[in-house]
């Protein structure tokens, strides 16, 4: 990363997040450091007053040190974001693995996946951290950043990720 560039403080950070979170346009932004100075905390930390604050504020994090695969970090952000909605509903179906048959067609879609499919626009706030930890050989960066690009472009998503670029 090239020196000086964007280097700002804790609470020049929290100011800028803070105003620009408040704003209706999708947007990304990543919050680099060395692992072990508060990246993580200083996120959670944040976007629980800002949520408190901002009540109609949808929020999911998802964490790739255990990602298994693209499906798990989709139905990760989905049931967050839907479970805020309609609560317990989709809790209950996060743990049934069924499927909706769509005929003539033949075309089976998981009932967790239909319902992430249908929520267009979701003007949410997604943080994806420990970017640097995302095991290749379960998801793949080109196919992930896609999703990320999907989320910020066709759902308004103002989408964070958390990284150490020197892990990378």
């Amino acid at each position: 990363m090239p020196e000086n560039i964007y280097r700002i403080g804790r609470q020049e950070l929290k100011k800028r997040l803070d105003k620009i979170l408040k704003e209706d346009f999708p947007f990304g932004i990543i919050i680099n450091g060395e692992w072990g100075i508060g990246k993580t905390y200083f996120w959670r930390d944040f976007i629980n007053k800002f949520a408190k604050e901002n009540k109609k504020i949808k929020t999911a994090y998802v964490s790739f040190f255990e990602a298994e695969s693209l499906s798990d970090v989709k139905r990760s952000v989905a049931v967050q974001l839907l479970s805020k909605r309609i609560g317990r509903f989709i809790r209950f179906f996060e743990k049934i693995d069924f499927h909706i048959k769509f005929h003539p067609l033949n075309i089976s879609v998981p009932f967790k996946t239909l319902f992430y499919l249908t929520t267009n626009n979701l003007r949410a706030i997604i943080c994806f951290d420990e970017f640097e930890r995302l095991n290749p050989d379960k998801v793949s960066f080109e196919t992930l950043i896609g999703f990320i690009s999907l989320l910020k472009e066709n759902n308004s998503c103002k989408v964070i990720i958390i990284v150490n670029e020197n892990e990378t």
